[in-house]
């Protein structure tokens, strides 16, 4: 696999293996069945656990560490020390900061008439109200008829917030 690697003369193209010198040299542990696109680049200390799969141009800071089965988009941005747990998705052209830390990927549905993300630990964000799944689960109805939303697009949004009770548990 052909993987960018920081050196002293900037980024330079290195056609590596798991447990290669030049990935020892630099501390970068790969796991078994890692795949990467074309042009990634990798920092420093970075750990990626079994089944990993990078797309074109990705690029880890230093420090990264991914879980096994992660899937990371074409164009994907880690900054310095991000971790991301077993099985995290993050679409095309996803930027992480510096010190990020996902569990696991994030809940974002672009639903037919409002985003609909997971705000926090046990928040949900439906266009611009943010409330509990429960309180969601137990008003939803009354807020689409109240913005609009025909009965299909009601039921769109509640089985979106069915499916992220069950998530977030």
């Amino acid at each position: 696999m052909k993987v960018y690697l920081l050196t002293n003369c900037g980024w330079k193209l290195f056609n590596v293996v798991p447990n290669s010198k030049e990935l020892k040299k630099r501390n970068i542990r790969l796991g078994e069945g890692c795949v990467f696109g074309e042009m990634c680049s990798l920092g420093d200390n970075c750990r990626l656990g079994e089944g990993c799969s990078l797309g074109n141009r990705c690029v880890l800071g230093d420090n990264c560490r991914l879980g096994e089965g992660c899937s990371l988009g074409n164009g994907c941005v880690l900054g310095n020390g991000c971790v991301l747990g077993n099985g995290c998705v993050l679409g095309n052209e996803c930027v992480l900061g510096n010190n990020c830390r996902l569990e696991r990927s994030p809940l974002y549905i672009i639903g037919s008439c409002h985003l609909f993300c997971q705000y926090s630990k046990r928040k949900i964000k439906i266009g611009c109200y943010i409330k509990s799944v429960d309180k969601w689960l137990s008003t939803y109805k009354q807020i689409g008829k109240k913005a609009g939303y025909s009965k299909t697009e009601i039921k769109e949004y509640g089985l979106y917030l069915k499916l992220a009770k069950k998530l977030m548990k």
